[in-house]
């Protein structure tokens, strides 16, 4: 038996195009179908994080020049906030109220004035809600130290930290794809076993990991256009055991597919 030699983006098309295709997937040897899904799945794993990444670094820049704008010069050292503008500083920001007063001038009773609100004062931060108010003291801080300028120089090292992630997740991801590409052989083995075609479990991982080819994508272009639903999951598993289920039907049509023999 020939192996065909199919590229890359043709083995993406095939897989996706028709279940007469899959065929050609088990005449090749297992080691091309596991290079296969090893860079399809760090392939759209890539594409998966890149808007986060860049989506993480605009929102840093927010942050940045947010920090710049509106926040004061402050400095907390050994469990105490020192915060330099005019006080009482008020914020209301999306229904909830925060008041900072570090002078000592302002105490818990202005909490009476709000049903939700967050009271920021020198040794202390006290949150009240419509149900409960609860109290943090600072001093359970002593020894810890921060200023503007330290978390001004912070930022940025979020930053270099997203891209470090953006270096170790591909592993992750590709192990997540072939544990993916395992669970769907084991649906494959189900369907060979029901359409008692007899097929060596070779051939059923070649199958089971092309027909996630279409689920991965599909759930590449989701994210990115924010779609998210309840069954996505089992969706995905639905759609590689539709491919799995043809892929089989139609191997089972040409002979000339390798079998194991049946048992005696």
């Amino acid at each position: 038996m020939n192996e065909p030699r199919l590229n890359f983006f043709t083995k993406i098309y095939y897989s996706i195009s028709g279940f007469e295709n899959y065929r050609f997937f088990v005449m090749q040897k297992t080691g091309r179908a596991v290079v296969y899904l090893l860079l399809l799945s760090l392939i759209i794993g890539l594409i998966g994080i890149i808007q986060p990444v860049i989506e993480s670094n605009k929102m840093i820049n927010q942050m940045i020049e947010g920090l710049e704008r509106d926040v004061p010069d402050f400095t907390f050292e050994n469990g105490n906030l020192d915060v330099k503008a005019k006080m009482p500083l008020i914020i209301d920001e999306g229904g909830l109220t925060i008041i900072i007063d570090t002078s000592g001038a302002t105490d818990e009773s202005i909490l009476d004035s709000y049903n939700n609100a967050l009271l920021i004062l020198q040794n202390k931060m006290i949150q009240k809600n419509y149900a409960n108010q609860r109290v943090t003291d600072f001093t359970v801080l002593q020894g810890f130290k921060i200023d503007k300028s330290d978390v001004r120089n912070m930022l940025p090292l979020v930053k270099w930290f997203i891209l470090f992630l953006f270096i170790i997740l591909p592993p992750f991801i590709i192990a997540g794809r072939f544990l993916n590409a395992l669970f769907v052989s084991i649906i494959g083995l189900i369907i060979n076993s029901v359409k008692n075609t007899n097929l060596p479990y070779r051939d059923i991982f070649a199958i089971s990991a092309h027909s996630l080819t279409l689920p991965l994508i599909l759930g590449t272009i989701l994210d990115f256009a924010g779609v998210h639903f309840l069954l996505s999951t089992l969706v995905y598993y639905l759609i590689s055991a539709i491919y799995i289920w043809g892929a089989i039907g139609s191997i089972k049509r040409h002979s000339g597919i390798p079998q194991i023999p049946p048992a005696n």
